[in-house]
């Protein structure tokens, strides 16, 4: 299975840099959030593929013969139900990933990418678990996302969907409202850019 690893890793480049493309499309200059879905989901999908790359790379130099058919172990070396290669959870192959990297006799992560990678990991998954967040309009139980990242208005208008409780940041202009939420999502492609180039 150590040979057919790479057809992971090739995988998850490509997304990787078609996610990068995406980002310094013209098209992002008329509207900034027009491609961020495509973009934040090419990079979940990229980071999904480079766990599974290193968890496969992890267990071929430690005798496991049988990957296909591997349940993943959680942080502590505890096997779980799931499959590696049945799985979508970030969070899950994360928690196998760290295993399997100290397991190493010389770990490939050092502790401030783990750590790093680990922050963000746990921003995505507070939206995306599921592997659904960027690819549909609804999740599983069919409810609609909440997506209201960036308002534009009017100067004098108030945006409804704005809770009382979020910090609201008001452009120059007085056209556009950034909340703290829709702050933390347009930063977050540039985040896991940064921990796919980690992992690549």
């Amino acid at each position: 299975m150590k040979n057919k690893a790479k057809y992971f890793y090739n995988d998850a480049k490509s997304y990787y840099l078609a996610a990068e493309t995406l980002m310094i499309s013209p098209e992002r200059e008329k509207d900034g959030q027009l491609l961020l879905m495509p973009i934040l989901f090419l990079f979940r999908h990229a980071l999904e593929l480079l766990l599974k790359y290193h968890i496969i790379v992890f267990l071929t130099e430690h005798g496991q013969k049988d990957t296909q058919n591997y349940k993943l172990h959680n942080h502590k070396g505890i096997q779980q139900k799931q499959k590696l290669l049945g799985t979508h959870s970030i969070k899950n192959l994360f928690s196998c990933f760290i295993y399997w990297n100290k397991m190493s006799l010389c770990p490939k992560f050092d502790e401030k990418h783990i750590k790093f990678i680990k922050a963000q990991i746990k921003h995505l998954c507070s939206l995306d678990e599921n592997s659904d967040y960027f690819r549909y309009p609804t999740g599983k139980n069919n409810k609609f996302h909440k997506r209201h990242y960036i308002t534009r208005i009017d100067e004098f208008d108030v945006a409804p969907e704005i809770n009382s409780k979020m910090e609201v940041l008001i452009s120059d202009d007085n056209k556009t409202i950034f909340t703290t939420y829709s702050f933390d999502i347009l930063y977050m492609q540039n985040e896991l850019s940064e921990c796919i180039q980690l992992l690549l």
